[in-house]
């Protein structure tokens, strides 16, 4: 009889049986670390050229205020058009803007106009990029497997999270920004390869939606979601963490430079700690049977959120700080992953863009507002009571969702 660990393994990994999903799982592994790579350049030369909380919300903003514009019409062409040919576009795009910040850092032109403009450039791919690459992974997988996709999708999109910011970190000290810039644009070739090498007839037949106006096809999803108490709750609850607890993130770098004396180095080291919580998280996510109970695990993670941020609020040290991020990243985790999870699974096929679509404006749409909002607070007041005003909002809403029980008629919501 195989060992009790072999069982565990099979059902951590179980959606890698499919063909077309482990070619994108090990393709994207490789482009997300040079995402998050540039990613953490990108925060660090904002700060390295303006030392401007301001800039750091601004920068923030423009690079995911084009997923609250054009989100929802993102969703509509995602249920509209071939995914699997839309996600090689994007990610075609994705690297052309890479390629740009490469080569205008390596020639010392980049300032912070060409940033914040490639900034909301890169906000406008990403728009269309993820209701459309989420979608995808039920063409992939289908239903049965879609849980355990969600779950390995997000371990390597956490697990860059952990290697990227160091890396970056090191490559920054070392050879400067620009070299983050050429990696990444490098790294989409991986992604692009695994695309071209699938084979198109095992991917799941993709119900296309038609008959309707583009506009007449957004209200048609979000009717869907608001009168679906499965779809609008964990979206609630994840709107909540977009706006108030995410926009920590922007404010990592004054907070490694000023309070804690640090370089990228320690910026890469802070945000990997995040990270590695997100990640751990995800390998929890993996291995769970069954998706009952997941509400209740998104409610008591935004509450967790608010704890953490309070407590980064006033942290003093590198050090200490670490674990505090690793449980900011965990719990922040459990409610993305848990509430893409229960949209996947709630969505009808021919509505999935859209719904997917809801949830990437909710997320990435409500951030930037929370970033640039951060930011200008920040200037004024400062960091700290900024971060912890945020982990106050998770904690009331969370008591709220706690003194009230969502029932759906008589049954109690899980």
């Amino acid at each position: 009889m195989p060992p009790r660990n072999y069982y565990r393994t099979v059902q951590l990994i179980r959606s890698l049986k499919h063909r077309n999903f482990k070619l994108f799982f090990f393709g994207q592994g490789a482009s997300l670390l040079g995402s998050w790579m540039q990613g953490t350049a990108v925060s660090w030369l904002v700060w390295k050229l303006t030392h401007s909380t301001f800039w750091l919300g601004a920068v923030g903003f423009a690079a995911q205020i084009p997923i609250l514009v054009f989100g929802l019409l993102a969703g509509v062409i995602a249920d509209r058009a071939r995914r699997h040919t839309m996600v090689i576009v994007i990610q075609s795009i994705a690297m052309l803007q890479a390629t740009i910040l490469a080569v205008l850092t390596l020639t010392g032109t980049v300032n912070i106009y060409w940033i914040l403009l490639l900034s909301l450039f890169m906000g406008f791919i990403m728009a269309f990029d993820f209701p459309t690459r989420q979608s995808f992974l039920m063409d992939m997988v289908g239903r049965e497997d879609i849980s355990n996709a969600v779950a390995l999708n997000s371990s390597i999109v956490h697990g860059s999270r952990v290697l990227g910011p160091v890396a970056a970190g090191f490559i920054i000290a070392i050879f400067g920004e620009g070299t983050c810039f050429v990696i990444n644009a490098i790294s989409f070739l991986c992604v692009l390869a695994s695309l071209l090498l699938m084979n198109k007839e095992e991917l799941y037949p993709q119900v296309i939606e038609s008959g309707h106006s583009v506009k007449e096809s957004i209200a048609e999803g979000m009717q869907l979601a608001r009168r679906t108490r499965e779809i609008w709750v964990p979206l609630a609850i994840m709107a909540v963490l977009s706006f108030a607890a995410m926009p920590y993130i922007v404010l990592l770098p004054q907070i490694v430079s000023v309070r804690f004396g640090g370089s990228a180095r320690e910026l890469g080291i802070a945000m990997s700690a995040a990270g590695l919580g997100a990640l751990i998280g995800a390998a929890g996510l993996a291995l769970r049977k069954e998706n009952e109970g997941l509400i209740r695990v998104i409610k008591v993670a935004l509450g967790i959120s608010g704890v953490g941020l309070v407590a980064l609020a006033f942290i003093p040290t590198l050090i200490t700080a670490l674990p505090v991020l690793m449980v900011i990243g965990l719990s922040g985790y459990l409610v993305v992953a848990g509430t893409n999870t229960i949209l996947q699974l709630y969505s009808p096929p021919e509505s999935r863009g859209r719904i997917m679509s809801i949830f990437t404006v909710t997320f990435f749409g409500l951030t930037p507002v929370g970033s640039i909002l951060a930011g200008h607070v920040a200037s004024i007041v400062g960091v700290g009571p900024t971060i912890a005003s945020g982990g106050v909002i998770c904690l009331i809403v969370y008591s709220v969702f706690v003194a009230k029980k969502w029932r759906r008629g008589s049954v109690e919501l899980k």
